[in-house]
């Protein structure tokens, strides 16, 4: 049979599972504004498995109130408007599109509902006979992918380019992975024949292709396989194996990634994987990071999933969050009572199922609108917080009463993010974290009560590593020149003179000792990796140290601010692409 891909079942089932007691841990990112985003769909009835190419965004249309009789339906982005994709007698449902290419499955009425309650199991074949449609957006034309002609049922499509691929079974119960070429119509080949039951529609990106594979998935349990091929001569590779309710299987490949979330013997889990350096990580699901994936969908870099968390404490609530494979940062999506769900991600474009109410909605976005840079409203007026209209973000709590004793807009800058979750390299930990123009700061709950409880990004020398600098003649250890005007610091080899050493000395943090103290500058700059030098690329004279970069500014001699802190925080938000345009 095919296996339901159906939300109020697995819904049901993970109450069940919730109230068995399931779930040990918890992993809450630092919960982040999220802007308003688009709901794309607004008429009274379900809309289902939204796909998106940035352009133009896809979905499964039951508006005529026959979950039997759904239909395909568009909108463009552009100019928000609204389309039928294909009017004909027949159900169609399950579309995926890309660059303007939609294609679906389509056949006449089954005696499978995927968006109704769960069934039992059975084995055979279900007496669907669906064949799988493409449409030319920009020319209208539609055309015939693969036609069952009463004998197979072609479901699932999934396109990349010039490749559509699709699950076929015929009479029998056998299965295979089909394909064809639409650039050129070439006969449908067959790219491999599936051992065991598929579950959930293939995934594709140029021509590597990735499915999943049952065994014994009587009573919901079941054995699987993740596996892959490149189409062409290959054989098939298994990428992962394991044992666990399948549903919790789910999968997405974009370029070399692949993401895939599944029930394991240690828990939820959601991996990635690099098929050029076979690379294997767990992003969600380890020690720090105890969450309930689900769903996930990549674009390469950025991995979206459904988080079930808040299931129990809230019935219902299935949040959507994302994690940046470059930088090891986690931020929220949609973080509230909704369920969302049925993400795609598609050249920085997200969209989603809201599963609350009676009618399921699409909504859209922008990715980068979700980014821990991105602007948000003002807050409700609050002691505990400062909004900085300036950069659109709120300075809050223990961040803010930091950010108070310790020298506040001149030492740090505006805020430039949200809070959000970042992994600490040294540590291998996930803490919560928010960027200013010249710092970052960490919280760190095993330092409750002490003056350590926020620690200072070492941002200097992430800048000289990103700039190359630390095999520079400036960057090598010296020897003190004796001068009365400086200090040598025998821990890195190098010494603080004149106005970069009195800058030095009279800034610190907080430490509650009289003063400026040798240990409350040095918690706050660090030591100097670099003798002062005249950078070429400012034409100020710069001296390096582990937390900031100090600049003279001979125009404002005289005045409060002739030694300035270098911008670090907004050079590393820059590098890591995170500020519009960059």
């Amino acid at each position: 049979m095919r296996i339901l891909r159906n939300k109020v079942g697995f819904t049901i089932w993970v109450l069940a599972m919730l109230l068995g007691g399931l779930f040990l841990g918890s992993f809450t990112p630092a919960k982040a504004a999220s802007p308003a985003p688009f709901q794309l769909t607004t008429d009274e009835s379900p809309h289902w498995f939204p796909r998106t190419d940035g352009k133009t965004v896809v979905w499964t249309d039951v508006r005529n109130g026959d979950p039997y009789k759904s239909k395909i339906y568009a909108l463009t982005i552009a100019d928000w408007k609204e389309f039928l994709v294909a009017d004909n007698s027949f159900e169609q449902k399950m579309p995926d599109i890309d660059d303007n290419i939609v294609v679906w499955e389509q056949g006449p009425t089954c005696d499978i509902n995927d968006y109704g309650p769960i069934g039992p199991y059975t084995s055979g074949s279900i007496g669907c006979h669906r064949d799988i449609y493409g449409k030319n957006l920009v020319t209208g034309q539609e055309f015939e992918i693969a036609a069952s002609n009463g004998q197979t049922d072609e479901t699932d499509p999934a396109i990349s380019g010039r490749w559509v691929v699709w699950v076929s079974r015929d009479v029998s119960g056998a299965l295979w992975l089909k394909g064809r070429d639409i650039s050129t119509m070439a006969p449908v080949v067959t790219l491999t024949a599936l051992k065991d039951e598929a579950y959930k529609r293939p995934a594709i990106y140029g021509d590597r292709v990735i499915w999943s594979e049952l065994t014994n998935h009587v009573n919901l349990d079941a054995d699987w396989r993740l596996e892959t091929l490149q189409i062409g001569p290959n054989a098939v590779t298994t990428l992962d194996t394991g044992h666990g309710d399948n549903f919790i299987l789910s999968f997405d490949i974009h370029g070399d990634l692949v993401t895939y979330a599944s029930l394991s013997d240690v828990g939820w889990v959601l991996k990635i994987l690099n098929l050029h350096t076979s690379n294997r990580q767990v992003i969600v699901g380890a020690k720090d990071t105890p969450s309930y994936p689900y769903e996930p969908t990549t674009d390469g870099r950025y991995v979206i999933f459904e988080d079930f968390l808040h299931f129990y404490a809230h019935v219902g609530t299935i949040n959507l969050r994302a994690y940046d494979t470059q930088t090891g940062s986690y931020f929220a999506i949609q973080d509230d009572a909704g369920a969302h769900a049925y993400a795609s991600l598609r050249n920085g474009y997200l969209v989603w199922n809201n599963l609350v109410g009676a009618n399921t909605s699409v909504f859209g976005a922008p990715l980068e609108g979700f980014l821990p840079t991105a602007p948000q409203p003002q807050p409700t007026n609050s002691p505990d917080h400062y909004f900085f209209p300036e950069t659109g973000h709120t300075l809050a709590n223990g961040f803010k009463n930091f950010w108070d004793k310790n020298g506040g807009l001149a030492v740090f800058g505006y805020s430039q993010t949200e809070e959000f979750g970042e992994l600490n390299p040294d540590t291998g930990k996930i803490y919560t974290a928010q960027y200013f123009e010249r710092q970052r700061y960490e919280y760190h709950p095993e330092n409750a009560g002490t003056p350590y409880e926020v620690l200072l990004g070492r941002l200097g020398v992430t800048d000289a590593i990103r700039r190359n600098l630390l095999s520079t003649p400036d960057f090598q250890p010296a020897t003190s020149s004796g001068a009365a005007n400086c200090f040598y610091f025998p821990e890195t080899q190098h010494q603080a003179c004149g106005d970069f050493l009195e800058y030095w000395r009279s800034h610190g943090l907080d430490l509650g000792e009289a003063g400026n103290s040798y240990r409350e500058s040095l918690a706050l700059f660090g030591y100097p990796i670099s003798e002062a030098y005249t950078d070429p690329q400012t034409g100020f004279l710069t001296q390096y140290f582990e937390r900031a970069r100090l600049e003279y500014h001979p125009e404002n001699k005289g005045i409060l601010y002739a030694v300035l802190l270098g911008l670090l925080g907004d050079l590393e938000l820059q590098d890591r692409g995170w500020v519009a345009g960059t």
